[in-house]
């Protein structure tokens, strides 16, 4: 429960934060806690020897161990038989996309076995379309190194096909060009017992032993899952998140598993948790602020994403809890190029501690990358960002795709022809073994061929032909041209890179831009279905009327016979027929009227009219071959305009139970026909950091679900969030400016370890894409902002001298304050630590509120607004003001002042609520806040 009085932006029930959370984690298929506990197990116990016991004597099984092993089998011969009774079942009741998937669901060997052969069997009747599933299941099956005598004959014959046809062709060149997405480790479905890799389990043993450790491990590699394992081997853990919605994300995760998690987040920070709460959990700021609620004694802290060290926001915050928080650590990150330094800077805060490292390469993403160019997708090479070998010899960050590596070899083989220089390089010749190539295996290969293109460039014979196999990779920069964003999206969807997510670090970029497509979604699918709407609403409404009259029929049914019920049902589903074909009829002469009023229509081009009769026609055949005798959504839209990889994901009672709860948290009423909720149900939807918690938790459910196509979102998510999402787009429109570290986390959302098994990078407008996509990575190197006296605000049992000692950023100062004393109110000191004159303003509250007193109650919220104004304008020389004055906010850029004032004014309040000295204080402070929270969701909304 939220503590009586507290002000919050929105204040949302704990219950719905626990459905959001429910939801959120019930996709969740593994037992991360019991995969944690047994390879701890395993860890500690020696393996017994096998054969003979002691003394040489063989080992006697015990009754018990032989009862085990008995129910084992038992077991294992019921699973194979279960297996089998339900593979005619998945194989007809599976799509031809998703043929692999009851791989997943089936629990033998046996099973997995006979079903991949059903999959090659009919893969290879199609071979000519489907040749890469069937090499695919070829190996996989060939792997498993099957008896002879216990292959059917019929699969003994389509093996001996299979391999003839190999034999004369070059197939492992195909492997990289046609199988790139399902190379090992992608082919998810043909794992065994999911596991954890060995660098994973040294960390967890680190975790275990109470030792702190730092981590460097690619984007998608695992390392959410060792930092769960600290709540889960020791009590009491502080887990610190880049973003608010990886906080919930991680979150979902322990309370699926039982813990108890108190969530230090904007909006729920404030809540009452239980002294048995096992998990802490926020964002940087979020935790700072909260130190003397929480205290500084944890058994173990998570410093995940620590290169935020760098940001310009909470970076000082990452920082200073690093200094505070005293107990083992784990410290994670993908994108830190000094890693010396950072080890460097905690064993200075950490002298006493033995600090272990632990450093991992292999990567799990498969991203392609692409642009936007000319109204098509072009694909860029990774040799495009390079002028010649020398220059990709000194980058190791840009990785090949097994596709990237197939098209080089192509260019080398076109431009060398059959000369010796090229002798035994294509991927045929270098893998000499006959299998199934892994990534690691193309990774070797990207190695070598790369080597091998700098040697012959080394060669003066050679070196202007190999510049010729770069300089084809070459994408010449995208000039300006016409807004093509529909265009885009459109061939997005064709070319299956959905779930995508829309990059723009700015949110007034991101709102314009969903305003924008809203507009043109809204008229193109007018232009080309211009009576889509009236064909619904007049479905809709002969449908009710039909319910209608149904009811009064049977009604009015008499009934002569032995048989009522029978009667009954007999003379309603006559009735039914029948208003079926009068419905039927009715909508074919709707439909023919509308069709003659295009004819007719002379406002239109010739173009237009055979488009939209074209339409119409398909739509009316589509009805009469499947009519849809049903209840309509009128505000459903034309599946041309839906985004999504299923059918239209927002129905219209969700949207009225988010209406109504946004509603009740804010006060604020937002019209059903809203950009927000129409766009959602066209598969499109925004999500920024100012935007209501509730919308915001319909995007993160809807996108760990897959079931929406499109998010335009701002740097809210790209920090650490474990999402399916197929593709990273980053917009470069309206002056974006993203760096490398930008783009390492952003593009990193795509193709996520076992979430999908490809990715993409999409540049769309004018972006410097070369020098991105090398992703270059970041140096730490901390925040500049100085620290002050007023950290001395924070509870002496939970401060430390290291906060004014120890800087990450040499340029970072502490900087004393003059004749510095604590006030009485030393926590809301606390609070407003980062403005310089913040004691002076708390010392003054006394005399404040009796100045206050004497004033008419019109001149008090102009005088006390003024003395905020004073304090915040020592970091914020905006003034709030007219804006104020107005209730209303003109720039959106003006947003983020009006919200620190907000949050001034909420700090204040909650800090004295329950003081009756400043009875007019707490008042001026609710009544300014509510004030302002209503200007900033009405802008933003």
């Amino acid at each position: 429960m939220l503590p009586a009085n507290m002000l919050t932006k929105q204040k949302i029930e704990k219950k719905k934060l626990s459905v959001f959370l429910r939801d959120l984690s019930s996709d969740i298929n593994i037992n991360l806690k019991h995969m944690i506990e047994d390879n701890i197990i395993q860890e500690k116990v020696q393996p017994k020897k096998k054969g003979k016991g002691k003394n040489n004597r063989k080992e006697v099984l015990k009754k018990k161990d032989i009862i085990i092993r008995e129910q084992t089998e038992k077991r294992r011969i019921a699973n194979i038989k279960d297996d089998r009774d339900r593979l005619e079942y998945l194989f007809n009741n599976s799509t031809p996309e998703n043929k692999f998937q009851p791989l997943s669901i089936l629990k033998t060997e046996e099973g997995k076995r006979e079903y991949q052969f059903m999959l090659l069997d009919y893969f290879w009747k199609n071979k000519k379309k489907e040749m890469n599933k069937v090499i695919l299941l070829y190996f996989e099956l060939k792997n498993k190194n099957i008896k002879l005598d216990e292959m059917k004959e019929e699969h003994l014959s389509l093996f001996k096909k299979i391999s003839d046809t190999l034999d004369e062709c070059d197939y492992k060149l195909f492997m990289m060009k046609k199988l790139g997405h399902m190379l090992p480790p992608l082919n998810t479905w043909n794992a065994p017992i999911q596991n954890f890799d060995d660098w994973q389990k040294e960390v967890i043993r680190y975790i275990d032993q109470k030792k702190s450790v730092i981590v460097k491990a690619p984007t998608s590699a695992g390392k959410s899952f060792i930092a769960m394992a600290t709540g889960i081997l020791h009590k009491k853990i502080l887990y610190v998140c880049p973003a608010k919605p990886v906080a919930f994300q991680v979150g979902a995760h322990f309370t699926h598993m039982g813990y108890k998690v108190h969530f230090i987040v904007d909006n729920y920070t404030n809540y009452a948790y239980s002294q048995n709460t096992n998990i802490f959990i926020g964002t940087p700021m979020e935790i700072e602020n909260s130190l003397n609620k929480i205290g500084t004694t944890f058994d173990y802290v998570v410093f995940d994403e620590i290169h935020n060290l760098n940001k310009e926001d909470d970076g000082s915050s990452y920082e200073n809890i690093i200094k505070l928080i005293r107990c083992n650590f784990l410290a994670l990150s993908a994108t830190i190029k000094n890693i010396d330094f950072l080890q460097d800077i905690f064993k200075k805060i950490h002298p006493e501690r033995e600090i272990k490292y632990v450093e991992y390469t292999k990567r799990f993403i498969n991203h392609q990358r692409w642009i936007w160019k000319n109204k098509k997708m072009v694909q860029l090479h990774p040799l495009c960002a390079y002028k010649t070998p020398h220059d990709i010899l000194h980058d190791t960050c840009l990785s090949f795709t097994p596709l990237d590596c197939s098209l080089l070899w192509e260019a080398i083989e076109e431009e060398f022809d059959e000369e010796e220089a090229i002798d035994h390089c294509s991927p045929d010749e270098y893998f000499s073994e006959d299998k199934l190539l892994t990534l690691d295996d193309c990774k070797l290969y990207e190695d070598f061929i790369l080597n091998k293109l700098t040697e012959l460039y080394k060669d003066e014979k050679y070196t202007q032909r190999v510049q010729t196999i770069y300089d084809k990779f070459v994408v010449d920069p995208v000039e300006e041209e016409e807004d093509t964003m529909i265009d885009f999206i459109r061939e997005s969807k064709k070319k299956d890179m959905f779930p995508m997510i829309m990059f723009h670090k700015n949110e007034l970029t991101c709102k314009s831009l969903f305003t924008t497509i809203y507009e043109y979604l809204n008229d193109k699918e007018l232009e080309e279905y211009p009576f889509h709407y009236d064909i619904v609403e007049k479905k809709n409404t002969l449908y009710q009327a039909y319910l209608d009259k149904r009811e009064a029929f049977q009604s009015n049914i008499k009934v002569s016979s032995s048989n009522p019920r029978y009667e009954i049902k007999d003379k309603m589903d006559t009735y039914d027929r029948t208003e079926k074909t009068n419905y039927i009829q009715t909508m074919i002469d709707y439909y023919q009227s509308k069709l003659t009023f295009i004819s007719k229509n002379e406002d239109i081009s010739e173009e237009l009219r055979v488009l939209q009769t074209k339409n119409l026609e398909k739509e009316m055949n589509d009805f009469i071959m499947n009519p849809d005798f049903n209840s309509q959504d009128i505000f459903k839209k034309h599946k041309d305009f839906i985004f999504t990889l299923s059918n239209e994901p927002m129905s219209a009672e969700t949207i009225r139970d988010v209406r109504r709860e946004i509603n009740s948290t804010l006060g604020i009423k937002i019209p059903y026909e809203s950009p927000l909720f129409q766009m959602l149900k066209r598969g499109i939807g925004i999500y920024i950091e100012n935007m209501p918690d509730e919308y915001n938790w319909i995007l993160q459910k809807l996108l760990s679900k897959k079931e929406i196509g499109i998010v335009i979102s701002d740097k809210t998510l790209c920090m650490g969030i474990d999402l399916p999402v197929r593709t990273s787009c980053f917009l470069g429109i309206e002056e974006a400016d993203f760096t490398n570290e930008d783009y390492l986390q952003m593009s990193g959302r795509a193709g996520r370890r076992n979430l999908d098994n490809q990715g993409n990078i999409i540049f769309y407008g004018k972006l410097d894409y070369l020098s991105l996509m090398k992703g270059e990575l970041p140096v730490i190197r901390g925040t500049k902002e100085s620290i002050t006296d007023n950290y001395r605000a924070l509870h002496k049992d939970y401060f430390h001298e290291d906060l004014f000692k120890i800087m990450i950023n040499p340029e970072r100062k502490y900087v004393e304050i003059p004749n510095f004393k604590l006030p009485e109110e030393h926590k809301l000191l606390w609070y407003l630590r980062n403005y310089k004159n913040a004691s002076g303003f708390i010392h003054n509250f006394t005399h404040l509120e009796k100045e206050l007193y004497d004033l008419d109650e019109s001149n008090r919220l102009n005088v006390f607004l003024g003395k905020v104004r004073s304090l915040v304008s020592q970091n914020n020389p905006w003034d709030i003001g007219k804006y104020y004055s107005l209730k209303k906010i003109e720039n959106y850029q003006d947003v983020i002042y009006v919200k620190e004032y907000q949050t001034v004014l909420m700090h204040i309040h909650n800090q004295v609520r329950s003081s009756t000295k400043y009875r007019i204080i707490q008042g001026l402070c609710k009544q300014m806040f509510m004030d302002m929270n209503r200007m900033v969701y009405t802008k933003v909304i």
